[in-house]
């Protein structure tokens, strides 16, 4: 069985159905997906009722298949020590996927998508990024890599030279 680590973005996906007045009343483009400011995250999740909230981020949702599979998969990343990192990890727990990341008090919150979806099926994302870009080089200790065969990293991660550093090591 082979060892796989995903490194990457940890985001919250939190995932609930809006009626198509709501993603216009947001000012979202109905089927994209926006980068947004912390301070937005409130006013779209006051348009949540009862939301799924489960671990996400393009590496996660891979890391998640992985495991279903002949593959041991862990996942390295980052979150804050608030409500949404615990959902994170939690999450991952429930999968018997490893978190091997760091937890960190910070300002900036976890990571989270906001997944709006329309009567029709369509999904729009408004994305805080949070805590989950701040991936450091020092972080990373040589018992995240233990027994790992091979590693999968998101391309995103390549944008921002701290976490190109973290990547390179």
């Amino acid at each position: 069985m082979k060892k796989i680590l995903g490194v990457g973005t940890a985001l919250v996906d939190v995932i609930c159905q809006v009626e198509d007045n709501t993603i216009s009343a947001l000012n979202l483009t109905k089927g994209s997906m926006t980068l947004i400011e912390e301070s937005q995250i409130q006013e779209i999740r006051s348009n949540f009722e009862s939301p799924l909230i489960t671990s996400g981020g393009s590496v996660c949702n891979t890391i998640h298949e992985l495991n279903y599979t002949s593959h041991e998969a862990a996942f390295y990343g980052k979150v804050n020590e608030d409500e949404y990192g615990q959902a994170f990890i939690q999450d991952l727990e429930n999968a018997n996927i490893a978190y091997k990341g760091v937890i960190k008090q910070n300002d900036l919150p976890t990571g989270c998508c906001n997944i709006l979806v329309s009567p029709d099926g369509e999904r729009t994302m408004a994305t805080h990024i949070g805590i989950g870009s701040q991936l450091h080089p020092d972080e990373l200790t040589e018992d995240s890599l233990q027994g790992i065969d091979h590693i999968y990293m998101e391309s995103y991660l390549w944008d921002h030279d701290l976490t190109k550093q973290t990547l390179k090591k």
